[in-house]
């Protein structure tokens, strides 16, 4: 007999094969913490326990190996308000490294890696599908997969005792959409799937006797004892404990009589000691994480301020800078002034020079007829110069009458 396929009556009586079926186990509720991770990855036998379920649900190729890895993940958040970094404790409940047979005898490896991460909600948060994408993408980063060729699957079970009003499909695949965008975060999606599993739809499925397909792969009936015995909440009768549930006992298989045995042994003083010990555990974790965050904004507030102080230390010696150029600048004018006032001076003396070479030629001159007054191109300033200096008013007369001339532009 088969745990799926046990059924509810009136009055809540369990029937197998339409009888009342009165003899029943105490068994915890196994999608708590404690409990849910005590089956999967720390009580006895819980190695073939995690292989069935992981088996029967999603791996399609023989699981040779299971090895239970780190599911404490620690997420960097930039803060809206720009005050730094936040650190995030995230710890989902399980993740693993398989070993999968590989089927592909023209490849050398015998079994091909594969990381899994389990998670268990029993709340509603809006925020699941994405808590779902940051254990991909963290559990990838912690086993050092940067060449993105580990195949990562996260199983989301949802045991809402309500109808889920975020996520309405049993199973989701992100990967399916994820290659039609070239979005480097996409990209990172296609090498993670992403699997949701909705318990209350399962128990309501496997009371109606309908096939149940997951991942592309129909489940058996093993996988369908687990996806019963994880549901209980929503088909077991509850004990006067709200932890606890009453459901038939029969000559299950091994491995699920190991976890009904394994539920049945978990005590209350446990479970309420797990909790009280979980709650610490995780307020000291995210009080370290936010003290880590306050030393991450007092220092990028210090840097900021060096950066400010320097470049109020650029801006000053760049203002000196401009006055130095300033004053070079003006030393520059006045040196071009000095050397416009001397060039002048040096024109200044050739002309008088001219001008008093002129007067010695024209005393020593008889032949006034034979002086080519063109050729020296005085003005008429220079010209009235050379006229009061000389005596000869013979010669003065001459000058004069060039001067007049010139004056009326016409021919000497």
């Amino acid at each position: 007999m088969s745990l799926f396929q046990i059924k509810k009556g009136k009055d809540n009586n369990y029937l197998i094969d339409d009888k009342i079926y009165l003899k029943t186990i105490k068994i915890a509720d196994p999608t708590y913490d404690l409990t849910f991770k005590n089956l999967f990855s720390s009580d006895i036998d819980w190695k073939k326990r995690a292989i069935s379920l992981l088996q029967t649900l999603v791996i399609k190729n023989k699981i040779n190996d299971i090895k239970v890895l780190n599911n404490e993940f620690i997420k960097k958040d930039i803060n809206q308000n720009k005050n730094g970094e936040h650190l995030t404790l995230l710890r989902s409940d399980l993740s693993f490294q398989l070993k999968i047979q590989n089927e592909n005898e023209n490849e050398e490896e015998k079994d091909k890696i594969q990381l899994i991460n389990i998670e268990m909600q029993l709340g509603y948060p809006i925020n699941f599908l994405d808590r779902l994408i940051d254990y991909g993408l963290l559990l990838k980063k912690n086993n050092k997969d940067e060449e993105e060729k580990i195949k990562t699957i996260v199983i989301g079970f949802m045991n809402y005792k309500k109808k889920n009003i975020y996520l309405n499909s049993n199973s989701y695949f992100l990967a399916e959409f994820s290659s039609k965008d070239n979005n480097q975060f996409l990209k990172k999606m296609d090498f993670i799937d992403i699997i949701i599993i909705d318990l209350k739809e399962m128990s309501e499925k496997l009371e109606k006797n309908e096939d149940i397909y997951i991942y592309g792969k129909k489940i058996n009936e093993e996988g369908k004892n687990w996806l019963k015995l994880l549901g209980v909440r929503h088909w077991g009768n509850k004990d006067e404990d709200k932890y606890y549930y009453e459901i038939p006992i029969l000559k299950f298989d091994d491995i699920l009589y190991s976890a009904i045995q394994s539920l049945n042994n978990v005590s209350k003083i446990q479970l309420e000691s797990f909790y009280n010990n979980e709650n610490e555990y995780l307020n000291s974790i995210n009080k370290a994480a936010e003290e880590i965050a306050k030393e991450k904004v007092e220092a990028a507030k210090e840097a900021a301020k060096k950066k400010v102080v320097a470049a109020k230390e650029k801006v000053e010696a760049a203002k000196e800078k401009v006055e130095a150029a300033k004053e070079a600048a003006k030393e520059k004018v006045k040196a071009a002034k000095k050397k416009v006032v001397a060039a002048k001076k040096k024109v200044e003396a050739a002309q008088n020079e001219k001008l008093n070479m002129f007067i010695i030629l024209l005393k020593n001159t008889n032949n006034l007829d034979n002086l080519n007054l063109e050729q020296f191109n005085f003005s008429e300033e220079e010209i009235k110069n050379v006229i009061s200096k000389l005596e000869n008013e013979e010669k003065k007369n001459y000058l004069q009458t060039f001067l007049n001339k010139k004056r009326n532009n016409l021919e000497i």
